[in-house]
């Protein structure tokens, strides 16, 4: 077996690497926590994936990050889909009351979309239509 070559100039001062080096190391981070991870990332929409999948496992675990990216003002869809993550993951945390009440416009309509919760309240359920009959015409 040849010894590697090495390179000359201003890389020279480098050993060759084998290929147990550059290798990618598998990740030991649960699946929950890379999602977490997700949550912070640049693009937006992995970060709204994050967001709807954590919501579908009712990820504890998320919730303080969550929250942090509800109240953010730099991206209103992201905010608005990680208050809807909350409130579907526990509608009884405080700030899901405080984003129903006080929330940009999209974040209120997500976190209504997902409680009732209008203005921190539960809207009363509509009322039943009375049906028509010939003398109401």
């Amino acid at each position: 077996m040849r010894a590697p070559r090495l390179r000359r100039g201003p890389s020279a001062s480098r050993r060759p690497t084998t290929d147990a080096e550059t290798r990618p190391r598998p990740d030991s981070r649960t699946y929950e926590e890379k999602l977490i991870a997700a949550l912070r990332g640049p693009p937006p929409d992995r970060r709204i994936l994050a967001a709807r999948i954590l919501a579908r496992l009712r990820s504890r675990a998320a919730i303080r990050t969550l929250e942090a990216i509800a109240r953010e003002r730099e991206d209103p869809y992201v905010a608005a889909e990680a208050a809807r993550a909350l409130a579907a993951i526990d509608p009884d945390q405080p700030v899901v009351a405080e984003i129903a009440r006080g929330g940009s416009a999209l974040a209120r309509n997500a976190v209504q979309s997902v409680t009732g919760l209008h203005g921190g309240i539960r809207s009363p359920p509509p009322a039943p239509r009375r049906k028509e009959g010939p003398r109401d015409r």
